[in-house]
């Protein structure tokens, strides 16, 4: 079974941390679905924020985990490192101002 106590409660934070993001990750893959079928020059304009503040997201909140989701379609082959990192640290990787210092670019590239 597990040696210690402590190598118990890692691997249930390891499996946790797992759970959670994918969860973020399929959260933002739904938002970016429904951003660009209703937003754009279209019958649907302004509709994507009206419809998440709807459902009780905020602004933040919803780019966030759709920048978090592009990211990891951008390094596919690091995805899973990418889902197993906290979700705030990934939100701060895959947000645009990422490359705005040199440990954000070096974080960034790490991924790359």
């Amino acid at each position: 079974m597990y040696a210690t106590t402590a190598d118990f409660l890692r691997t249930k934070e390891r499996n946790m941390r797992e759970i959670v993001g994918k969860a973020y990750t399929e959260l933002g893959r739904e938002l970016k679905e429904a951003q660009e079928a209703l937003t754009g020059t279209n019958q649907y304009d302004g509709m994507f924020e009206r419809w998440y503040t709807s459902i009780g997201f905020k602004r933040a909140k919803v780019y966030a985990l759709i920048d978090r989701y592009k990211l990891l379609l951008r390094n596919s082959e690091d995805r899973q490192l990418l889902e197993d990192l906290p979700v705030s640290l990934s939100y701060e990787i895959a947000a645009p101002s990422a490359d705005s210092t040199e440990p954000k670019r070096q974080a960034k590239a790490a991924v790359s």
